[in-house]
């Protein structure tokens, strides 16, 4: 469940920035720190009210900021459009709640928070070395804008813009259900949905108009009537209602919904939308058992990876260069996707002149970013693979 921040969430909400701030470290990224995000600009954001946090089970899992304040460096960006934009900022899920949909929830809420504002825009940025962010924000259907100095960092930022099509203004062919898992619907249920809401929409212009003319006074009278006393109109109205519950998730609602529409006339109509709640209770499991359990293995490695150069670093500072290097080279062996334990090693075997084992690890660097950079469709993604691969093969060429 999405819901607004308030001052009680604060401290959990720091931890999540600060397991954070650990992790994105681990792997040299360095968008936050010590000196931002702090405290203080949650507590503005929840005075304000931009602030909202995703809890399960009574336990604070992500957060973001969702306002319509824009960095003054967007202004010299090229965007799409000239208007009136979401903006989101300081989003943040849990690290040990990867993997859960967190994310994307946020994503989804933020575009709904637009809509409810009846704003079809959304901006937003990352730092352009943040894989994960840059990849969500991919997958979600923003577009890559351009890069802007921020933060004082010495990278660029990326940033992203989305409009929102008429299809999700509408919600026409999708809905939310089961923490804002989108779904399609069969057409038939699509279809009984825009007439019932092409009538209801007719009954409101009628009525508005009908205060200052009584031919559409008239005619407001005969599209209810219409509606409760054709069968046709009742079912799809109870079908429409039916959706609405199920976009709430409330199913035992929706179901009685169907129940009534059934009553009415057990149709095409109502079959179909009995099989789009059957496919929410009894998702078809097998469909996604095995993407999910490989991305279960690769999530459980990266994250026992990532614990290895944080027990690096602190081995490091005692003192222990040899367990340090024990764990870097696990790491390397099993091509971990970020810069840290290469460059530690390297850094570490040139301090003992060992360069034979220098260029070993700077060889196994380019052969790790090279694969992941022919294995990747995104864009942005292989750019920042193959600016890796550059890197270290001009190390290793002062070597040689």
């Amino acid at each position: 469940m999405v819901r607004k921040a308030v001052v009680e969430d604060l401290s959990d909400i720091m931890n999540i920035i600060k397991d954070t701030i650990v992790e994105m470290h681990s792997y040299n990224n360095y968008q936050w720190d010590e000196n931002y995000p702090k405290d203080k600009d949650f507590i503005k954001d929840i005075e304000s009210g931009s602030l909202f946090v995703v809890e399960r089970d009574g336990k604070l899992m992500g957060v973001v900021c969702v306002n319509k304040i824009e960095p003054a460096e967007y202004s010299g960006l090229n965007w799409l459009l000239n208007e009136e934009a979401m903006v989101i900022h300081r989003m943040s899920v849990n690290p040990s709640c990867r993997r859960m949909g967190i994310g994307t929830e946020l994503m989804n809420f933020a575009e709904e928070l637009a809509l409810k504002g009846n704003i079809r825009y959304l901006k937003t940025d990352t730092y352009s070395i943040n894989a994960k962010m840059n990849a969500l924000f991919l997958k979600c259907g923003y577009k890559f804008v351009g890069e802007m100095s921020f933060l004082g960092k010495e990278k660029p930022f990326y940033s992203y813009e989305k409009i929102l099509t008429n299809d999700k203004y509408n919600k026409q062919q999708y809905m939310t259900v089961n923490r804002k898992k989108y779904i399609k619907l069969s057409e038939e249920v699509n279809k009984a949905r825009r007439v019932h809401t092409n009538f209801t929409f007719a009954i409101f212009i009628c009525l508005f108009f009908g205060l200052g003319n009584p031919i559409f006074l008239v005619g407001t009278i005969t599209l209810t009537l219409y509606i409760f006393l054709s069968k046709n109109a009742r079912q799809r109205m109870l079908v429409a209602m039916t959706v609405s519950r199920l976009q709430a998730s409330k199913i035992d609602k929706a179901k009685s919904y169907l129940v009534k529409a059934k009553k009415i006339a057990n149709n095409q109509l109502v079959q179909a939308l009995e099989k789009d709640i059957n496919k929410i209770e009894k998702p078809d499991i097998a469909e996604f058992a095995e993407e999910a359990e490989f991305e279960l293995q690769n999530d459980n490695i990266f994250n026992k990876q990532v614990e290895r150069n944080l027990k690096g670093k602190e081995l490091e500072k005692q003192g222990d260069i040899e367990g340090a290097i024990a764990l870097y080279e696990l790491n390397i062996k099993e091509g971990f996707p970020g810069t840290h334990p290469y460059d530690r090693l390297e850094i570490i075997y040139r301090k003992q002149k060992n360069y034979e084992e220098e260029m070993r690890v700077l060889n196994r660097a380019i052969e790790v970013f090279h694969n992941l950079y022919l294995n990747c469709d995104i864009d942005i993604n292989k750019e920042l693979y193959l600016t890796t691969v550059g890197k270290y093969k001009r190390k290793l060429k002062k070597i040689l």
